[in-house]
């Protein structure tokens, strides 16, 4: 993969932005008109708002209405931040929408807009003078990039300076001690938190190890923004039921309760569970037992926080086995392990096909349950029949079906390493299965025919690039050089860790290397 980026470097990755090639530059012409203004606006409330919360949308509204009568005298913090909301409402959506909304390819849209939100940052100083409102555009603008088009590594950095600029302007620690007004404490933690998200997530689907911060901020507050208001005397008070705030105020708990569990990772498996099973009881009491079905927002919060626990139950976050360890995990913990992450990925085909919460699926395609799809691969070798094997089969369809559905959201390169390694794989969990079964689900068909076209073609390059030098050509591929994973262990009980040397570098036949940590997508 990182060969993949290094040959397609492009302006998403940020390097005018760090270094400032071009220098302030007006950009009233590269603002779409009032009423394209507005839908982006109403498109970023509806779908980016509800799971992000950074901006007080009500105080935001009439400002980009001011800046809207007035282009050419926005200040430039604000400027940043308009480009920002355009470029995640265009994120948010789907081509066929962007080109229903406004007559143009999604892609050229974002293009455009990330341009403009990089040379208005740098118009407003981000990096020499930065300010609460630049530093809200900047986050925006690295969450409108996690979807795959930028280097992940580039993201990383860029991350980094996000949180490098957040201490410098004190958001590490609480407003409450420097004596700061409520509601700007309550906008500095929900920017601080929503900054640690990014910055893990980021480190996740680059391959880095999560990075380590020393912070005395709250978590945000659990109120709606009708709560808050410039000017208030005093702080609003906590609502005890859902609000407006449930979904972030969920991962932040989530992200809590994972640093805690990481401190437990030796304990034995019985604590580890206990520890979960009452941090679920948390969130249902919480959260979950005052959601409304009807609300878009809570239901997607809803499956997000059952994913979240059903992740740390397959023990991907806190492995059964140590690292390096020939121990046998014990069968009933192997079958746990197995339907935990099938339920992780029974909860996220939900969130990718349930209608009534389609303006959430950027999330859930942002956020692909890889270490579950793995772990469900590695297991299907041995675990050949039975309901739990046939329900993971269903999932694993469903899932490719669900891709399809959102494929205008997906990276253009179908035939990268990690996309034919996966193929690679999942033919071998299926023919290991085969032999019971008469009909082949069209997913793996698929996957076999990407494997065959690619195979075709690196042949062809490699004739075609020996002839070039050579009059007497060179051989052909063998038929078993495709592209593929390390052989994977037959024994359930060697997962873990399997899993765990997956977090190292993977080289593929070209050369090209892949890192496996949390957070890389499948398909």
């Amino acid at each position: 993969m990182t060969r993949s980026f290094d040959s397609r470097k492009t302006a998403a990755d940020g390097y005018d932005l760090v270094f400032g090639e071009h220098g302030k530059q007006g950009l009233a012409a590269f603002h779409p008109s009032p009423l394209h203004t507005f839908r982006l606006w109403q498109i970023f409330v509806d779908n980016v708002n509800p799971l992000v919360k950074i901006l007080h949308a009500p105080s935001v509204q009439q400002q980009i209405l001011d800046a809207s009568a007035d282009l050419a005298r926005v200040p430039a913090n604000m400027e940043a931040l308009m480009f920002a909301i355009y470029s995640m409402a265009i994120a948010s959506i789907t081509t066929e929408e962007c080109n229903a909304f406004f007559g143009s390819e999604r892609e050229l849209l974002l293009a455009q807009y990330h341009a403009g939100a990089r040379q208005a940052l740098t118009n407003a100083g981000l990096l020499g003078s930065p300010d609460l409102v630049s530093l809200q555009a900047f986050t925006l603008y690295l969450l409108s990039n996690c979807q795959g088009a930028s280097d992940p590594r580039s993201l990383f950095c860029l991350a980094g300076i996000a949180m490098r600029i957040a201490q410098r302007i004190g958001l590490n620690n609480d407003g409450n001690s420097f004596g700061l007004p409520p509601f700007e404490t309550e906008m500095r933690r929900r920017l601080w938190w929503q900054l640690l998200l990014i910055d893990h997530r980021v480190a996740e689907i680059s391959g880095c190890p999560p990075p380590s911060y020393s912070w005395s901020t709250n978590p945000p507050l659990n109120v709606n923004d009708s709560d808050l208001f410039e000017g208030m005397r005093d702080g609003p008070v906590e609502s005890e039921r859902s609000t407006e705030m449930i979904f972030v105020s969920l991962r932040c708990q989530i992200f809590e309760f994972t640093g805690k569990l990481q401190a437990i990772l030796d304990s034995p498996t019985r604590t580890k569970d206990k520890a979960i099973d009452a941090f679920e009881r948390h969130l249902e009491s919480q959260y979950l037992q005052h959601c409304d079905s009807s609300a878009p927002v809570h239901s997607f919060s809803s499956l997000l926080a059952r994913l979240e626990v059903s992740k740390l139950r397959s023990g991907l976050f806190s492995p059964r086995v140590p690292p390096g360890s020939r121990r046998q995990l014990p069968q009933n913990e192997q079958d746990s392990v197995f339907a935990a992450s099938l339920r992780v990925m029974e909860l996220h085909n939900a969130m990718l096909a349930t209608e009534t919460i389609q303006k959430f699926v950027w999330y859930a395609l942002t956020n692909p349950p890889f270490p579950a799809y793995l772990y469900l691969l590695c297991g299907l070798r041995t675990r050949t029949s039975g309901e739990l094997a046939d329900r993971a089969w269903e999932q694993l369809a469903q899932h490719s079906e669900n891709r399809e559905k959102h494929s205008s959201w997906d990276h253009p390169n179908k035939s990268s390493p990690l996309r034919l390694a996966i193929a690679s794989l999942t033919i071998k969990a299926w023919e290991a299965r085969e032999p019971a079964r008469s009909h082949e689900p069209r997913f793996i068909s698929e996957s076999r025919g990407r494997l065959a076209s690619n195979k075709t073609r690196m042949q062809d390059d490699v004739v075609g690039a020996s002839d070039a030098f050579s009059p007497g050509g060179v051989p052909r591929l063998a038929s078993t050089d495709v592209f593929s994973l390390p052989e994977l262990p037959l024994n359930e009980q060697e997962w873990p860790t399997y899993i765990d040397f997956m977090q190292d570098d993977v080289m593929f036949p070209t050369g090209e290397t892949q890192s496996f940590g949390y957070g890389a997508g499948p398909t």
